[in-house]
C-alpha cells in the first residue's frame, strides 16, 4: 500500500531556492509537463516582485517522493492562491488524480475561514475535484468562470489557417502589409534571450509603453513591481531556454514586440505591443500573423493569447479556455457569514451586468 502525506512550509523570500521541495518541484513538474506557471521559478519571481512573504507549500508525498504540490498565500482572513492577472493559469502539479485529491482535502482541512483559489483551469476534470474536496470537509463553496483565454490550434497548414480567417481580417492585412512594406522591408526576429537580454527587454519594454498602456499607466513599465516580475520572469524563463522576445521591424526599426514563453509546443503570449507612432498600419496584427507563421514552421501545436476575450483575438480564433474562481467557506460563524455575503453578490452579478447594458 503506498504511504502518503501532507506537510507545508514557510517560503522564505530569498528566490526560488527558499521553496519547500524546490528541486523536487521542478523535477515533479518536468515529470507531469506543467506549464511555466506552475513550477517554483514563476512563483518565486511572483511573490518577490509582488511583496508577498508568507507563501506556503501543501505537498504531497509517496513512499518519500513528492507526489503532489500547490503554493498558497495565506492571510488573517483566509488562503488563497498566489496570483493576479499576470498569472495566466494556476492549480496544483502532481503524479496523478489520487495525489491530486489527497492534496485537496489537505488544503481544506486548513482552520482558515475561506480558501479561494483564482485561474483554475475551467475543464470539469480541474475545477469539479477542488469543488467536491471542499463538499467533502463540509465547506460551503461558490465557483463561476472570471475569464475566456483565447488559443488558437495550430492544426493543418498556415495557409488552410488563414483561409478560414474572415475576408475582412485577410484583406486588412494585405492592406496594412503593403503600405508597411513602402516605408521598408519587414521582418519578423526571435531572440531567446541567451544573448543581450537586457537590451532586448528594454526595446520591448519601451514598445509596450507607448502609446495607451503607457498613457493608462498598464504597460509593464509603468511600476515597479511589474518591471520587476516581467524582468525577472525573462532570466529565468531565458536559463530554461522558454523565453521567446519577438519583433516586427521595419528595416532596421522594432515597431511591434511579443514577450512569450515557448513550452511543450505551445507558445503563450504573455504581454504585446506596439509603436503607437505605426498604429495606421496595423502593427499587432502583422505581428500576430508572422508569429502564426513561424509557430507553424517550426511545428508548434498551440498559440495561447491568454488574457480574456476580445474582438481583436476573436479575430482569430473561436476557441477559448474557461478560467475559474472557487471560494469555499468553512462552516463557521465567521464562515458562514462570509458565505453569505459572497453568496448575494454572486446573485446580483448578473442584475448589475444587466443594469450596465441597458445604461449605454
Amino acid at each position: 500500500m503506498l504511504g502518503l502525506s501532507a506537510a507545508s512550509g514557510v517560503v522564505e523570500r530569498d528566490g526560488e531556492a527558499e521553496f519547500p521541495h524546490a528541486k523536487e518541484w521542478d523535477e515533479l513538474a518536468e515529470r507531469v509537463d506543467a506549464p511555466p506557471f506552475l513550477r517554483p521559478g514563476w512563483t518565486a519571481a511572483w511573490a518577490e516582485a509582488f511583496g508577498v512573504n508568507d507563501l506556503q507549500v501543501v505537498s504531497v508525498h509517496r513512499d518519500r517522493e513528492l507526489a503532489a504540490i500547490m503554493p498558497i498565500d495565506t492571510r488573517r482572513s483566509g488562503s488563497r492562491s498566489p496570483v493576479n492577472w499576470h498569472t495566466p493559469l494556476f492549480g496544483p502539479v502532481a503524479i496523478d488524480t489520487r495525489a491530486r485529491d489527497e492534496l485537496l482535502l489537505q488544503l481544506f482541512d486548513r482552520p482558515c475561514s475561506s480558501v479561494e483559489l483564482q485561474l483554475v483551469d475551467g475543464s470539469p476534470d480541474s475545477v469539479e475535484p477542488i469543488v467536491e474536496a471542499a463538499r467533502e470537509r463540509q465547506r460551503l463553496v461558490l465557483s463561476r468562470s472570471v475569464a475566456r483565454a483565447p488559443f488558437i490550434e495550430l492544426d493543418g497548414s498556415f495557409e488552410d489557417y488563414e483561409r478560414g480567417l474572415s475576408r475582412n481580417r485577410r484583406k486588412g492585412l494585405r492592406r496594412h502589409r503593403r503600405k508597411l512594406e513602402e516605408r521598408g522591408p519587414v521582418s519578423l526576429t526571435v531572440h531567446d534571450g541567451s544573448e543581450r537580454l537586457d537590451g532586448l527587454l528594454q526595446q520591448a519594454f519601451r514598445i509596450e509603453a507607448s502609446g495607451w498602456k503607457g498613457e493608462g499607466g498598464t504597460a509593464i513599465s509603468s511600476r515597479a513591481d511589474t518591471l520587476r516580475f516581467y524582468t525577472d520572469i525573462a532570466r529565468w524563463a531565458s536559463d530554461e531556454g522558454w523565453l521567446r522576445l519577438a519583433f516586427l521591424s521595419v528595416g532596421d526599426r522594432p515597431i511591434a514586440c511579443d514577450y512569450a514563453l515557448e513550452h511543450d509546443g505551445s507558445w503563450y503570449s504573455l504581454k504585446a505591443g506596439y509603436e503607437d507612432g505605426y498604429r495606421l498600419y496595423g502593427p499587432g496584427a502583422l505581428l500576430l500573423q508572422d508569429e502564426i507563421a513561424y509557430l507553424y514552421e517550426r511545428g508548434l501545436k498551440r498559440m495561447e493569447l491568454l488574457g480574456t476575450e476580445d474582438d481583436f483575438k476573436l479575430s482569430w480564433t473561436d476557441r477559448s479556455a474557461d478560467r475559474f474562481w472557487v471560494r469555499a467557506f468553512r462552516r463557521t460563524p465567521a464562515g458562514l457569514a462570509a458565505w453569505a455575503s459572497f453568496a448575494a453578490r454572486e446573485r446580483a452579478r448578473p442584475l448589475v451586468r444587466r443594469a450596465k447594458a441597458a445604461l449605454r
